[in-house]
């Protein structure tokens, strides 16, 4: 499957308006720049001609392939083009913690949200395991635990055993 760099999308897309709206601005970096988050989900929504007119948010929900996604987010990896977000949340890599500061009282991102937690990666076995140990630097309330080792278990019936026998 094709890897399409997004990234270079949205930065083309970013480019021209800034191009177009600059005076709007005064030429106020800062100012335009607290306009990209609303800009990049006016992007997400926009039918894309280098997509096929499908809106680049609907591009990767098209596949039900579990095994297909996780496989091109490894194509994105091995040919060093920046793996697109909506790909990484669909394969369930990683799992993020966000700073309570991103966030309005409605619960949505107020601002472009910026990941941290109260773990950090450690060491990660391909298919077998990931193992994270506290961060004590986090912002937040500290870690109760020093480390946690998440396992790979493609199968959903060793996966419940698993589970059952709190493994």
């Amino acid at each position: 499957m094709e890897c399409i760099n997004f990234d270079e999308q949205f930065e083309q897309y970013e480019h021209d308006w800034i191009h177009e709206h600059a005076a709007e601005y005064g030429n106020s970096v800062d100012r335009m720049e607290e306009e990209m988050p609303a800009l990049y989900e006016e992007w997400l929504h926009l039918p894309a001609e280098w997509l096929g007119g499908i809106r680049p948010c609907d591009y990767f929900a098209r596949y039900d392939d579990a095994f297909l996604l996780c496989d091109w987010m490894l194509d994105y990896f091995r040919q060093n083009v920046p793996v697109p977000d909506l790909l990484i949340s669909m394969c369930g890599y990683g799992s993020p913690m966000f700073s309570p500061k991103c966030f309005g009282e409605d619960g949505n991102f107020i601002e472009p949200a910026k990941g941290t937690g109260p773990f950090m990666l450690k060491e990660e076995n391909p298919e077998q395991d990931v193992t994270a140990v506290r961060f004590d630097d986090y912002w937040g309330e500290k870690a109760k635990t020093q480390n946690i080792k998440l396992k790979t278990i493609k199968d959903a019936d060793t996966r419940m055993a698993a589970l059952k026998s709190e493994e």
